[in-house]
Order: structure tokens, then sequence, then C-alpha cells
């Protein structure tokens, strides 16, 4: 048997789903669940970013990081330093800061994926092998960053749905 579930057939959450009176869904307690971004992409990112000298880049990078502090927060897990502290602790640290960051993420975003029971696409590992010992090939650093917004878009999309919910195979039979 397969541990990891790739995706699991929305019928089997019909039981759970629940919404309140506009149609947005709603948490266990009631509360309506925060909508966040699923669509982002490298294509994307890589083009607004080049036309906006690199301002669109940093307001994603901002949004991402904000909006995974904020999905984890319901767990208890530890939360991603902002994206702005980072880029400021730089040019303080020669540099280290980044690296270290980086790891994190693709850490934090590795157990946000297995936490909601969704196949991680991202793992530390790949940060240092493809944004670092391989960025002279420009392709893999690119290859990175696609990875790291296809865990975010499936982290946010199950949010979306589910809200803060842990979601186990056995549950649903």
């Amino acid at each position: 048997q397969n541990e990891q579930i790739k995706y699991i057939p929305d019928i089997l959450y019909v039981w759970r789903e629940k919404k309140d009176a506009s149609g947005k869904p709603i948490d266990a307690s009631g509360k309506v669940i925060e909508q966040f971004a699923t669509n982002r992409g490298i294509v994307k990112f890589f083009f607004l970013s080049l036309i906006t000298f690199s301002i669109y880049g940093l307001v994603i990078m901002c949004k991402v990081t904000g909006e995974l502090r904020k999905v984890r927060e319901g767990h208890g897990k530890d939360k991603p330093l902002p994206f702005f502290v980072m880029i400021i602790l730089t040019p303080l640290t020669l540099g280290i800061v980044p690296l270290v960051w980086n790891h994190k993420m693709a850490k934090r975003l590795q157990e946000e994926c297995e936490y909601r029971g969704i196949a991680s696409p991202i793992k530390p590992w790949q940060f240092w092998v493809f944004a670092i010992l391989l960025s002279e090939l420009l392709f893999f650093p690119f290859y990175y960053q696609a990875k790291f917004f296809i865990a975010s878009n499936l982290i946010n999309a199950h949010h979306n749905k589910y809200g803060d919910k842990k979601v186990v195979l056995d549950q649903l039979f």
C-alpha cells in the first residue's frame, strides 16, 4: 500500500464540507475559511518579475510566506520568518539568512503537505541540489521555484476547501 495519498476524489469529502449561507466554506467552529490564491506558477512569476523589475516577485514571495504562516497557525507549528525580514537580514549576515530561510521554507512546505495528506512535491534537499549546486545550469533554480509554487498551491487549495483539517485516509472510511 502507498502511504502517501496523491489524490482523493472529492466525493469522499462531501460529508465533511460545510458552507455558510453565502456558500463560503466554514470550519468546525463555524468560522469562514479565509481563501488563498492557488494559481501561482513559474512562468507568470518569471515574466511579471522581469517586467516589474522584481517587484512582482517580492510581493508574491511575501504573500506565499504570509499564507503559509496563517495556514500553519491552526495546528501550532512553527511559522516561517517573514520574507521582508529575511531580505533585510541578508546583507547583515552576508547572505546566510536566505540559505537557511529557503531550506526551512521547503521543510515547512513538506511538513504541511504531509500534515494535510498531500504527497509533497518539495523537499529541503531539493533547494540545495537544484537552487544551489546546479544553479549554473539555468533551468534548475526555476525547477525548484516551480516545485515551491506547486506545493504552495496544493496547500492553499486544501486549506480553501477544508480549513485546518488533518486528513487521514482511515478517517474517510
